[in-house]
């Protein structure tokens, strides 16, 4: 944002959108891929901008070192490097030395990445193209308008509910239009339409069993950058006014990713599936896309939909459910008394089994109240890690610069 010639304070707050607004803090905070996935993808861009708005060595070494890591954080990710490399070329056209240094520095790169995911595949699997097999294999059996219309507004996995604050990114594009980013509009349609296009012809797009759609996690630091925009718009034009509808928009994303952090996702998912089960029935699952000898499909549409397209399982809800009882010590017959599929059967459903593992997964907890000193330890470890980052953020070069400016 800094280096798209936003304001302090605009950056300010478009990072705070990010880091407690949006589906990024769920995943942060949990041992999966998308946390690295989304550094890496968000790095590339960011190296990608600087190469535009100066073509040097260093800056083209960046766009291929990044460009190779990508596609070996997910091989899936290499449907972002080819628009990305001609969309970078086309840009530089005028510029010969650009050109140059965009081929000679990172094309190298790239290759080493591409030979890695190569070198890799043989010595795991014994072939050399099978994460080429595997990116094949995938069954793109969704229309790409269902897909979307999936990825962006169904009740369980909309990347839109998961992330409020990016649905201002759709006001973003006029005012970043206006403002002469074209290049920089052209660049996130380059580098997130093929992911995004990718995703919605899948079928098991869900990322099966999780909190929203996994998938699309890395997508969100790019995507609030229009979003940037509004923000520092609201802020130039009336500053105290604007700090209202910032702190509803703050507010409401911080509540939806609280729910997420106050709870690993795999509690509410296996009560919603017990549940599930004694409502609505043993799914059908010998058609089933990816067959697993456990009986259960993880990202199949026979197991996944009743948290994916039915209100009464959706998880925003249910994880606030949960974790109200799961708070007071509820047991789990006082609990299943106004679950949310109370509001369609009067039929009580046993959820002891499942329920009976729910914890609020808030670290420091974990040492209450026996170990006072460790959950205390532990809270202040992960409050410093905070302070760290931000006095990293307030030393970078790009603050520095705006500052003396």
């Amino acid at each position: 944002c800094l280096l798209l010639g936003l304001r302090r304070s605009s950056c300010f707050v478009s990072t705070a959108m990010l880091a407690f607004g949006t589906i990024v803090w769920v995943y942060a905070r949990s041992p999966w891929p998308p946390a690295l996935e989304t550094f890496v993808f968000t790095a590339l861009f960011l190296a990608a901008l600087r190469l535009i708005r100066c073509p040097t060595t260093n800056t083209a070494t960046a766009v291929g070192v990044w460009a190779a890591l990508l596609v070996n954080v997910k091989w899936s990710f290499i449907v972002v490097l080819p628009p990305m490399a001609l969309w970078l070329t086309w840009r530089l056209r005028e510029d010969d030395a650009g050109q140059s240094q965009l081929a000679r520095r990172a094309l190298p790169a790239v290759l080493l990445g591409c030979a890695l995911i190569f070198l890799e595949s043989r010595w795991r699997f014994g072939l050399w193209l099978h994460w080429w097999n595997a990116l094949c294999a995938a069954p793109m059996k969704q229309g790409v308008l269902m897909g979307l219309w999936a990825l962006f507004l169904s009740p369980g996995k909309s990347f839109l509910i998961y992330s409020p604050p990016l649905i201002l990114s759709v006001l973003g594009v006029s005012h970043m239009w206006r403002r002469g980013k074209s290049d920089v509009l052209a660049l996130l349609f380059v580098s997130v339409v093929p992911v995004l296009l990718y995703l919605a012809m899948l079928s098991h797009w869900t990322g099966d069993w999780c909190w929203g759609p996994r998938y699309c996690v890395f997508l969100t630091p790019v995507a609030m950058v229009p979003a940037a925009f509004v923000f520092d718009h609201w802020l130039t034009l009336r500053p105290r006014l604007a700090l209202v509808p910032l702190a509803l928009v703050l507010s409401v994303g911080l509540c939806v990713q609280t729910l997420g952090s106050a709870l690993y996702w795999d509690h509410y998912i296996r009560v919603a599936k017990q549940a599930r089960t004694a409502w609505l029935g043993v799914p059908d699952r010998s058609g089933a896309l990816h067959p697993s000898t456990t009986g259960e499909c993880d990202p199949c549409f026979e197991d996944i939909h009743p948290m994916t397209w039915l209100a009464p399982f959706n998880p925003i809800d249910g994880h606030w459910w949960l974790l109200k009882h799961v708070w007071k010590g509820h047991d789990a017959v006082v609990a299943e008394k106004d679950a949310a599929w109370h509001r369609y059967t009067w039929v009580k459903f046993p959820i002891d089994e499942s329920y009976a593992g729910a914890r609020i997964d808030w670290w420091f907890l974990s040492f209450l109240p026996n170990k006072l000193g460790k959950g205390v330890a532990s809270l202040m470890g992960l409050v410093g890690l905070c302070a760290l980052g931000a006095w990293l953020w307030r030393r970078s070069p790009e603050v520095q610069s705006k500052s003396d400016g």
